[in-house]
């Protein structure tokens, strides 16, 4: 059990998903036909990158092969993107623009520092191997970086052996913080955790508010350099009821969140996916992995993800997902605030069927 938490010394020395970060790998092409034609709003093309760039925004020489023209609505033009580490203020939680959706957790780290994932080790990340997933995200920040509640409730756990028990200095998660918040989700208690801390400031039994102080960033436990883990819990606070922190996370203003579900033709869950998100207006292009170990990794109660991108500035955009030698490619709108759901299912193309009884909103999301 406890080598599930190797899972939790994933972070780099640098934050890879900086705009000005570029591909280190050469992209190679290949080509295929007479495969079976999929669903009418799919379209085939007929290169598919094998390279394997992390996935990070940066610019791109636009495809060559023609895209329709999508059908186009008055959305806020975005801006470039920032440069330095700073993020648009976020919106206030709870933040929800239909009934399915649950931001109701700012951010651990100010918006005038790093605050977003680290590519590498997003939530269900298998870096150390497809039995070991990363059951919260990390986020780049040097020590002693303010770490702040993102919700309201108590502090029920401070120190060392958050996983292990007791105060074993040696414990994956170093010196932690575990938050039950004054509200829950569908009848389930909401537990927050903050790990590798260098100084807690808070103690067990405490009552916090959104946005207090409780801490600073630091590089205890198991880690490779100083970075914020952050998990979300939902039901108990245990390692295996985590959920995946960027559905719970208010998005920046003007930003949001791409949501997915990846299967074969046959229903079964895709794992370790590569897959290209490109902007229509700007061509900056972020790459996301669809989840590993998904026996181990839960799913939100009614999206049934197993791929999210958080912060993506509102706008148009294209999806690109290889399979079985082919690049299908659709496009979609990413709305403001809010939650954009698409679902991959091998020959049969892209649909935006919602997981649940009735849809949201009447908000369109794919681009014909």
């Amino acid at each position: 059990m406890l080598l599930c938490l190797l899972s939790l010394s994933g972070c780099q020395n640098q934050a890879t998903n900086s705009p000005t970060s570029s591909p280190s790998n050469p992209t190679t092409e290949s080509t295929e036909t007479n495969l079976p034609q999929a669903s009418p709003t799919t379209n085939l093309i007929a290169e598919y990158e094998t390279d394997v760039a992390l996935p990070t925004a940066v610019p791109e020489t636009p495809n060559s092969t023609p895209v329709a023209d999508p059908l186009r609505f008055t959305l806020p033009t975005p801006g470039p993107l920032p440069v330095s580490a700073w993020r648009p203020p976020l919106y206030p939680v709870p933040w929800s623009l239909n009934r399915n959706d649950h931001f109701y957790l700012t951010r651990p780290i100010a918006a005038d520092d790093v605050n977003w994932p680290l590519p590498e080790y997003r939530y269900a990340a298998t870096n150390f191997g497809p039995d070991l997933p990363h059951t919260g995200v990390d986020i780049v920040t040097p020590i002693g970086t303010n770490v702040m509640a993102t919700g309201p409730g108590d502090v029920i756990w401070t120190g060392f052996g958050l996983f292990t028990g007791g105060t074993d200095p040696d414990d994956p998660y170093g010196l932690a913080i575990a938050i039950r918040h004054d509200f829950g989700y569908r009848g389930k208690s909401l537990f927050t955790i903050y790990a590798h801390l260098s100084r807690v400031d808070v103690v067990r039994g405490q009552h916090v508010e959104t946005g207090d102080l409780i801490a600073l960033s630091g590089d205890t436990g198991l880690v490779t350099a100083p970075h914020l883990h952050f998990e979300v819990r939902l039901g108990e606070n245990i390692f295996y009821d985590s959920v995946n922190p960027e559905l719970w996370m208010a998005p920046p203003q003007g930003w949001g969140v791409l949501v997915g579900s990846l299967t074969t033709t046959w229903g079964e869950h895709v794992e370790l996916q590569r897959v290209r998100i490109r902007s229509l207006e700007n061509d900056m292009t972020w790459y996301v992995y669809s989840y590993g170990s998904m026996g181990t990794i839960n799913s939100d109660p009614y999206y049934g993800e197993n791929i999210v991108m958080s912060d993506l500035p509102a706008g148009t955009y294209e999806v690109q997902i290889p399979y079985l030698g082919r690049a299908y490619r659709f496009g979609v709108i990413v709305y403001p605030g809010a939650i954009t759901y698409f679902n991959f299912q091998g020959f049969n193309g892209f649909n935006t069927i919602l997981p649940f009884e009735e849809p949201p909103s009447a908000l369109p999301a794919v681009v014909p």
